[in-house]
């Protein structure tokens, strides 16, 4: 991620030159995955580019965060693989291991965008090497987090990134969240009375670590830094032995924080334009008004705001991983059902590994489903449409000779 903003940012528009990377990323993206069935000599899946249009993926599409960039990278990676699985089946060698190679790209990228992702990772590592044991499979998907995270830490050596101990945030949201429920302040330092009755009844909210950082207990992160904790092992090692110590108390807090990410994220107002300093206005045309209607239609039916809402995502995701594996339809049953397994994983991934509170942060898993989806109805009306066809060419030769259907 480095790289890209060191290569992207540029000093006079510092970020015009990586959202046309993101949106051109992000809209070339659904290209692959529509293109796929071309490999292999069958119709393209149109159906699929719709998915650019449906609200829970345009809405923050050109969003600046790495959430995004991450989607971008990895719908590439999506579609590559389903280039290369159909190369495959019908017998393109060369297309095949070029395909595979500019998968391996993408994904990789993706991982270094958010490293702490690099799990939901694995089931697109999997399906990369449709040969061999399954042991092969596994430890191919171990050498490429190995490589992702090795790459990582060479890149941020290799450019002098300034680092942010932004984990730190996460020990002290932990340790806030279990001090709450036990009732007994478990953050290292020296705390006054005052402050230690905040921690234990008032500091903590489930849903964000931002009291902790720059709310009303902004204190709490002032003085660790103060205290030269900030980024230390000896916050992280607090951070183990308070969860070895209380293990339901964690358990409880992290549940807390995860579902109430999953059912109340945090959106953007799609509808409101912010100044600038390029002179570029935004002038609300018909087909914006549309779409903004179309949102906001949920204030009248009582709906959720699409997209965000991502605890139906999660359960879709699962409920649509398994129509995956029962399809027998599917010409790429194996490549779907990894994007949708990497789409619950990425979700699962916020239950331990960081603080999430943004709809945002669970956008590959919205462009993964809703492609996957697409993707599959494209294939279940290709079946059915050639069903009717070959009942019709049957009715039609029964027709013209009537022996045909007798026994």
């Amino acid at each position: 991620m480095s790289l890209l903003w060191s290569i992207l940012l540029t000093p006079a528009h510092p970020s015009v030159g990586y959202f046309i990377f993101q949106a051109s990323l992000l809209g070339l993206g659904f290209g692959p995955v529509a293109a796929s069935p071309l490999f292999a000599g069958r119709r393209p899946a149109w159906a699929v580019l719709l998915g650019g249009l449906c609200p829970p993926v345009w809405i923050i599409a050109g969003v600046l965060w790495k959430d995004v960039l991450l989607a971008a990278f990895w719908l590439c990676c999506f579609g590559s693989l389903l280039c290369a699985r159909h190369s495959l089946k019908a017998g393109r060698r060369t297309p095949f291991r070029a395909m595979t190679a500019v998968a391996v790209v993408f994904g990789i990228l993706g991982c270094l965008t958010r490293i702490n992702a690099a799990p939901a990772f694995i089931p697109l590592v999997l399906v990369l090497a449709p040969f061999g044991k399954a042991s092969v499979r596994v430890g191919l998907a171990g050498a490429m987090l190995a490589f992702a995270l090795s790459a990582n830490t060479v890149l941020n050596a290799s450019l002098n990134v300034e680092r942010w101990h932004v984990s730190s945030v996460l020990f002290i949201f932990d340790l806030g969240g279990m001090s709450s429920i036990e009732k007994t302040v478990l953050l290292p330092g020296s705390w006054t009375a005052e402050e230690r009755a905040q921690l234990t009844d008032t500091c903590h909210d489930p849903k964000y670590a931002n009291s902790y950082v720059w709310g009303s207990c902004r204190f709490v992160s002032d003085k660790i830094r103060e205290q030269k904790l900030w980024g230390a092992d000896e916050l992280r090692n607090t951070w183990v032995q308070a969860i070895m110590q209380h293990p339901m108390a964690y358990v409880r807090h992290r549940l807390q924080h995860f579902f109430s990410f999953l059912q109340q994220p945090e959106g953007y107002g799609v509808g409101v334009t912010y100044p600038n300093d390029f002179g570029i206005t935004f002038e609300q045309g018909p087909m914006f008004r549309t779409m903004l209607a179309v949102v906001g239609a949920k204030d009248r039916v009582g709906l959720p705001v699409p997209g965000s809402w991502l605890l139906g995502w999660l359960v879709y995701g699962i409920v649509l991983f398994g129509a995956i594996l029962c399809s027998t339809v599917s010409s790429c049953r194996a490549v779907l059902g990894a994007a949708t397994a990497s789409a619950v994983i990425y979700l699962l991934c916020y239950v331990v590994g960081g603080v999430a509170s943004d709809y945002r942060y669970g956008y590959w898993s919205v462009v993964a489903l809703t492609v996957s989806s697409l993707y599959l109805l494209h294939d279940l009306s290709g079946a059915l449409w050639a069903r009717l066809t070959q009942g019709r060419s049957r009715m039609g030769e029964i027709v013209s000779n009537p022996s045909c259907g007798q026994t």
